[in-house]
């Protein structure tokens, strides 16, 4: 199985541009084979996330639509938050504009592997900062972040759980991690994501 090439070190203050990115191999672009519980062998073709645009909409919390509803259980989480709070897969940024929009006070930053979606989010910061980054390699100090948040990524992966141990070298002792992953892997995808 081949393994995704990180991007440590690319925190918020590198300039990247397009001819910067990584090839499609490097970005999850390559067909794998993972294990389920009984020791069937699954193969999953995965997309090539880096050259993908998502996240440019507004959101609201509203209960009308999925993305509303994730926002407003989102904000539900961080109402005692104070400090940092960082998107790992943050795409275009739309999630996080909402969260700034509703709590200006918070420090939020996001980081995503699609070189393309980062640009897009730099064009509407709204009091956000962007970086392109690997959810396997955050590229802050640890015990920097008073929450995490991650929604609809995990389970895009290549090595869940080391993106897991990541996140919690970055939160600070007693911080908040908010995940949304939906149930629409195959199973040995969910075995390899959480261990059941």
């Amino acid at each position: 199985m081949r393994k995704a090439q990180g991007l440590k070190g690319q925190g918020p203050r590198n300039k990247h541009s397009a001819k910067d990115s990584p090839s499609p191999d490097d970005a999850l672009g390559f067909r794998r084979q993972e294990r389920g519980p009984g020791g069937e062998v699954a193969s999953v073709k995965s997309t090539d996330y880096a050259s993908k645009l998502w996240g440019g909409h507004q959101v609201k919390p509203t209960p009308t639509y999925l993305g509303g509803l994730k926002l407003r259980y989102c904000l539900d989480d961080l109402a005692e938050v104070r400090g940092k709070v960082l998107e790992v897969g943050c795409g275009g940024g739309a999630m996080l504009r909402a969260i700034k929009a509703y709590r200006s006070d918070l420090e939020v930053y996001g980081c995503d592997f699609s070189w393309p979606s980062v640009r897009m989010a730099k064009e509407r910061p709204e009091g956000v900062a962007y970086w392109v980054g690997d959810a396997h390699n955050v590229s802050l100090e640890t015990e920097s972040c008073a929450a995490v948040v991650m929604l609809d990524v995990l389970e895009h992966l290549p090595d869940p759980r080391r993106a897991l141990a990541e996140i919690y070298r970055v939160l600070i002792p007693g911080g908040r991690f908010h995940l949304f992953v939906p149930c629409e892997a195959t199973r040995a995808r969910c075995t390899v994501c959480c261990g059941a």
